[in-house]
């Protein structure tokens, strides 16, 4: 059996650091940043934890429907994914991720593109 990447990386503990980073860095930018004004910090890392886990082979998965239900009200734009996905590479590289990991992951994510993308 092959070892997923969430293993690889050392599961939920890691994981949650490398998006605890990740919000640290879209906060500060100034297109991403403020479609977490107002949100719960702490709520959002663990879904996001969860998602980035999914993303990467772990256990914890959600729906598309879910995914699309979660972003319905925002006005993201391609923009903000591209943004939000360049920083996320940046991220896991910087927490040790193999390039050709990163983009694996990122690929994963820029699948749900259409159900992110709202405007």
């Amino acid at each position: 059996m092959q070892q997923t990447l969430f293993d690889k990386y050392g599961g939920f503990s890691a994981i949650s650091r490398i998006v605890m980073d990740l919000y640290d860095r879209l906060l500060e930018d100034d297109d991403v940043g403020p479609f977490f004004d107002d949100v719960d910090m702490a709520r959002i890392v663990d879904h996001q934890t969860k998602f980035v886990s999914s993303l990467m082979g772990g256990p914890a998965s959600y729906t598309d429907n879910q995914i699309e239900k979660l972003h319905s009200h925002l006005a993201i734009g391609a923009l903000h994914f591209d943004k939000l996905a360049v920083i996320l590479r940046e991220t896991l590289i910087e927490h040790g991720v193999s390039d050709g990991d990163a983009d694996a992951i990122v690929g994963t994510f820029a699948d749900r593109r259409g159900l992110v993308v709202n405007s």
